[in-house]
């Protein structure tokens, strides 16, 4: 990546860790087996970003496959343990973590990430990226043993916009994203998903962008303020734009997709995105090489 990208400043990673069927579908008996699997994956997956990307500050979300059961978040009895040493993981042994985030930074990712595996990394005095954990919104959850984290989330994402200082503008990066939808099937409950998009049209101007996972080939996405599916606005202006969304392309080629990677670049001066670039490797070319 970085022979393509050149130096990366910080690299976003949106979930699915894990290859499909490690986590369980919600009734199955025998999850303890795969979920030992989960946890191995999280290790090895941890320990190759540090040698690959040493420097770099590499922060990512979880995806519906990174848990116990598919679709669900992590069982409440399950998670002390799951998020604590997902933290150690991400925060202390990737090493351009460990370097570049401070003390203070680290307790306040903790405080947050116990709870519910979503935090926010401040990347300088003007932009902060906020990792939210969609699991606890995904429509194909099931189980019930997973309880009041989602509602803790969406209340704190609220209090990062509202509170925010003026200059201080966000990056939302996350998995299953707001707002999407298979076969015409919303990925998230409806409830959420319009506190969701009505945050995201409330304070428009303090997010620079989403970035979002799960559909295995990018996308560059926005709605604009009319007639808007999602949520119960009526404005009568088209004119301003919100969920303004980079779906990120996938690194395996589950749904016989290029894998890919993507890079953007963001103005210093007006934190405007632009420079969008990606590679592929053109799966039908490797397989016919000989």
């Amino acid at each position: 990546m970085t022979e393509k990208f050149g130096k990366l400043d910080v690299i976003l990673l949106t979930g699915d860790f894990a290859a499909h069927h490690i986590a369980m579908p919600a009734d199955e008996q025998d999850a303890e087996k795969t979920y030992a699997l989960l946890l191995e994956t999280f290790g090895y997956l941890n320990q190759l970003l540090a040698s690959k990307f040493p420097d770099t500050l590499i922060l990512p979300a979880f995806g519906n496959n990174d848990s116990k059961y598919h679709d669900n978040p992590i069982p409440d009895e399950d998670a002390p343990f799951f998020y604590s040493y997902i933290f150690n993981l991400w925060f202390k042994l990737l090493p351009g973590n460990a370097s570049q985030l401070s003390v203070e930074q680290l307790q306040q990712i903790y405080k947050t990430f116990e709870v519910g595996g979503f935090y926010r990394v401040d990347l300088n005095d003007k932009v902060s990226v906020l990792s939210i954990n969609t699991l606890y919104y995904d429509s194909e959850r099931t189980r019930l043993d997973s309880t009041g984290s989602g509602v803790e989330q969406m209340f704190w994402l609220e209090d990062q916009l509202k509170t925010a200082d003026k200059n201080r503008k966000f990056i939302i990066i996350q998995h299953v994203y707001g707002g999407a939808r298979y076969n015409n099937h919303p990925m998230w409950f409806s409830y959420p998903n319009q506190m969701y998009f009505e945050l995201l049209e409330k304070f428009k101007d303090k997010v620079i962008m989403e970035v979002g996972g799960h559909d295995h080939f990018t996308s560059m996405r926005y709605h604009t303020t009319k007639d808007v599916l999602d949520t119960s606005s009526t404005a009568e202006s088209d004119d301003s734009l919100f969920h303004n969304i980079l779906v990120n392309p996938s690194m395996t080629p589950w749904y016989a997709n290029n894998p890919g990677v993507s890079g953007i670049e963001i103005n210093d001066q007006t934190l405007v995105p632009h420079n969008y670039h990606a590679t592929y490797l053109n799966l039908k070319k490797t397989i016919d090489m000989p």
